[in-house]
């Protein structure tokens, strides 16, 4: 590559829905860029770093190897990008398109896709060409035609009882003998057991997980971790309440397989949102039970009488919010008749913990929060005065940087056309040769200087380019800076987590937190300008 060292990106990407085969390995992929790259001399004394995503689907770029590299390229940390084909870059047909067609060329980075013979810098004008947008278009009906194949193998696989998910229910482990069927795990089953034992005998949930606890009875994610699997993530490490009360509804202890309970919410999307039971896969006597249908039975019983007494669940101006510092479970809301509402953590009641037992006033959180949103809003009211500011002083700087540099280049041809003038005169016999030597010297140390002014204000007017998309945390919080009351429509728009400590020690995470942070960067970047 011309004009000094540059960095390159070896980007590689496997999919494990993909079915494909050794030659479509990250070890293949690596190998043929590799290839590519040693055999063309161009690329000699370039910096090359590999990007891997192993197991990520291309439909979208929620990748962390493809985020990374991306924020590289914007970064300007990256000036080619190499891949073996367009669809290992990405098989969304706008997204893949949206890269080569505008951001590269505005970034000046050079794409390369070996399988497909495209080069960027070779065919700058091909990216949104028929054949370019053809194969992109190929590659996402691709990926989601394989996607439902990939279903419909797993989907039939369910219906025989086979599990598909990674982890078996606590309580269970995977059979040796029958591929995918669920064997009995004896140790978990004998916690299962007398789970229900202990809650059909009159014992409470809080009561039963408090002596778990007590006896230091592995969790089903440390089980599953001891038994070699990688296990559902949980930020609590103890017996919950609510654990045992899943266990006690589970009907998988009584044989009964059941699955499609959720699913994807988009292909290429890691949310999953649940199915009606109607549409679930429900096979008795599937595998051997744990607990037989009479104490099953039994634990429904008493936990419908529960139920039947509660009264109706409302939501509140922080549900789904609030939760505990410490151990990270959510914060049960306490509404008495005789005194104001408050929230409290409850894992104090099954295991020693670092968790408050005070009180926190939803009076006094909510006073909390709604001071913390006008002093967000009135941050976001200063910045997007700074950004709109700093949107005209850019293209201010912008423009007068393009026309020095249209001056500049000017004065670069006509040293061309006077070098090539020189040159005639040389020709004919006009200058001596150590004349001409000397002139066309003089002329070339010129142009090599006029080239380097025009490289540095390329360099400016990339750095002052400011990102025109709309900053989603000035657009959704400068309209509450004089907010009288807190609303859980408010809330639940700027407000992602809260974390208590204690009652005088709470942390707010905010929506928006990637916007404010690029908001942050574009401010401090026009200052050292």
């Amino acid at each position: 590559m011309s004009g000094g060292a540059h960095t390159i990106a070896m980007y590689l990407r496997l999919s494990l829905d993909d079915g494909l085969g050794e030659s479509e390995s990250i070890t293949g992929q690596r190998d043929l860029i590799s290839d590519y790259l040693s055999s063309r001399s161009e690329f000699n004394g370039n910096k090359i770093l590999e990007f891997v995503d192993d197991g990520w689907s291309g439909t979208d770029f929620n990748r962390p190897a493809a985020k990374e590299m991306l924020d590289m390229v914007r970064r300007g940390d990256i000036q080619c990008i190499v891949v073996k084909d367009f669809s290992r870059f990405g098989r969304n047909y706008i997204e893949v398109g949206d890269y080569l067609e505008q951001i590269f060329p505005f970034l000046g980075v050079r794409f390369i896709s070996v399988n497909n013979n495209f080069d960027s810098q070779k065919q700058p004008y091909s990216a949104g060409s028929l054949d370019v947008s053809f194969k992109n278009l190929v590659n996402e009906l691709y990926s989601k035609d394989i996607s439902k194949k990939v279903k419909a193998a797993k989907y039939a696989k369910m219906k025989n009882g086979e599990l598909m998910s990674g982890c078996p229910p606590y309580g269970y482990t995977i059979s040796k003998e029958r591929k995918n069927r669920l064997a009995v795990d004896p140790i978990a089953a004998t916690t299962i057991r007398r789970i229900f034992d202990l809650y059909t005998s009159g014992m409470n949930t809080a009561a039963i997980a408090a002596i778990l606890n007590a006896e230091q009875i592995p969790t089903r994610a440390e089980h599953l971790k001891n038994m070699g699997y990688k296990g559902p993530s949980s930020s609590a490490n103890f017996w919950a309440q609510e654990t045992v009360c899943v266990m006690l509804r589970d009907e998988t202890y009584i044989g009964t397989f059941m699955a499609k309970q959720t699913k994807v919410a988009k292909v290429g999307s890691s949310k999953r949102i649940p199915m009606p039971r109607e549409d679930w896969i429900i096979l008795p006597d599937n595998h051997e039970a744990i607990v037989t249908q009479e104490v099953f039975e039994l634990a429904q019983a008493r936990l419908g009488e529960k139920n039947s007494v509660k009264r109706v669940k409302h939501t509140h101006l922080f549900s789904c919010k609030i939760i505990c510092g410490h151990c990270r479970l959510t914060l049960r809301r306490c509404d008495p008749k005789t005194q104001a509402a408050y929230f409290i953590c409850t894992s104090s009641r099954y295991v020693e913990c670092g968790c408050s037992s005070d009180k926190l006033l939803e009076s006094e959180l909510s006073d909390t929060v709604l001071y913390a949103i006008r002093n967000q809003a009135d941050i976001a009211l200063r910045a997007d005065a700074i950004l709109t500011d700093l949107r005209a002083m850019t293209n201010e700087t912008a423009q007068k940087l393009l026309r020095d540099t249209a001056v500049l280049q000017a004065s670069a041809d006509n040293l061309k056309q006077s070098k090539i003038q020189l040159y005639e005169r040389y020709k004919a016999s006009e200058l001596s040769k150590d004349m001409f030597l000397t002139e066309r010297e003089q002329i070339e140390q010129e142009i090599s200087g006029i080239n380097a002014q025009i490289a540095d204000n390329q360099n400016k007017l990339e750095q002052s380019h400011t990102d025109d998309e709309e900053n989603q945390f000035v657009q959704q919080f400068k309209g509450f800076a004089n907010a009288l009351c807190l609303t859980q429509s408010i809330v639940q728009a700027l407000v992602s987590a809260i974390y208590v400590y204690d009652p005088d020690s709470i942390e707010i995470v905010w929506n928006f937190n990637d916007d404010l942070e690029r908001m942050v960067r574009l401010i401090e970047k026009a200052a050292n300008l």
